[in-house]
Order: structure tokens, then C-alpha cells, then sequence
């Protein structure tokens, strides 16, 4: 019994540091995105007719120009987004800050897990970044929250408080990312 409990010890796994916390959120974000980013294109092309109308219109237009270009351009800022706030919570001696900032992106790596979800059950199929979703970004969310209640990090109001916050934060950053990244386009195409 000695033998196996010591043995188990030598196996546990040693609990992440904030920083390393911190720095996983950006290589989370990286790994959804690639997901996106090899899968969208494909997808797209095939299944365009189902997109709303007022949607695939638009859609239509940044294929004129050059999608492949423009996911590069919008997943590329999907990236670096939170890679400077996790260069910026590593830098930061103010917690509270770096865990608003945190937790609002925990909420907003939920909500895209549940936005692919959704998208996923009402087009009965694979989605783009489904996957990752799924296996990487929603348990991390989960992981990352309830690290920040057992630690006592942050109140159980607050905690909830930043959901909504999460959620238009969400919001803001998908539909700044498309303006700024069809502008990239339009200000570069030939």
C-alpha cells in the first residue's frame, strides 16, 4: 500500500502557478484558432447557402477580395488579443484588474463554446473550431473559474457579475475584429 501511495505521489500532477495560468490562456486561444482557421475556408464554401441571406451577401463580398486572407487577418487578431493581456496580467502587480480582465476572457471562452454548440446542433454538423471547443476551451473556462472560487479569488457576485460583461465583451471583440480585419482587407486589395 506504501508503494502505490508513493507512487501516485510521484505521478500527481503539480498545480499550475498563476503565471503559467495566465500563459495558457493565450496558447488555448491559439489552439481554437488554428482549428478555425484550417477548417473555416472548407466549410464556408460548402455550406454558404445556409447562412442567412443579409449574412452570405457580405460573406459573398470578402470572398470577391480574399477570405482566406481576411480569417487570417481576423483569427490573427482573435490571437494577439489575448496575448497581450496575458503579457500584461504577467507584468501587472494588480490582481484584481488582471483577474477581471481573466475571468471576463474565461466567460467569453464558454461563450464561444456554446455558440459552437449551437451552431453545431442547428446546422447538424461539424462546425469550425467545435472541436477545441469542446476538449480544450470549455473546460479550461470551467477550470480556470472554479480555480478562482476554491482560491478565493474573487466573491461568488463578482464572479457572476463578469458574465455579463463576458458577453458583451464577446460581442464587441467578434464584431471589432470583422470591421478591423474587412478594413485591413479593403485597405490592401489590389
Amino acid at each position: 500500500m506504501n508503494e502505490l501511495s508513493a507512487t501516485s505521489k510521484k505521478m500527481s500532477i503539480k498545480k499550475i502557478s498563476f503565471k503559467q495560468l495566465v500563459w495558457l490562456f493565450f496558447v488555448v486561444f491559439f489552439i481554437h484558432n488554428i482549428e478555425e482557421f484550417l477548417s473555416f475556408p472548407s466549410w464556408l464554401e460548402e455550406n454558404i447557402s445556409a447562412i442567412p441571406l443579409f449574412l452570405s451577401s457580405k460573406i459573398a463580398l470578402v470572398f470577391h477580395y480574399n477570405f482566406i486572407f481576411f480569417i487570417a487577418i481576423a483569427l490573427s487578431l482573435a490571437t494577439l488579443l489575448p496575448l497581450f493581456i496575458c503579457i500584461w496580467a504577467n507584468k501587472t502587480k494588480n490582481k484584481q484588474i488582471t483577474i477581471f480582465l481573466l475571468l471576463t476572457i474565461a466567460w467569453v471562452m464558454m461563450l464561444n463554446a456554446f455558440q459552437h454548440i449551437f451552431n453545431t446542433l442547428i446546422m447538424n454538423e461539424y462546425t469550425p473550431g467545435l472541436i477545441t471547443a469542446l476538449l480544450i476551451n470549455l473546460p479550461f473556462s470551467i477550470y480556470f473559474i472554479l480555480r478562482l472560487k476554491k482560491e478565493k479569488a474573487i466573491s461568488k457576485m463578482k464572479l457572476f457579475l463578469y458574465l455579463p460583461i463576458g458577453l458583451v465583451a464577446y460581442f464587441l471583440s467578434v464584431a471589432a475584429i470583422l470591421l478591423i480585419s474587412y478594413n485591413i482587407l479593403n485597405f490592401i486589395k489590389p
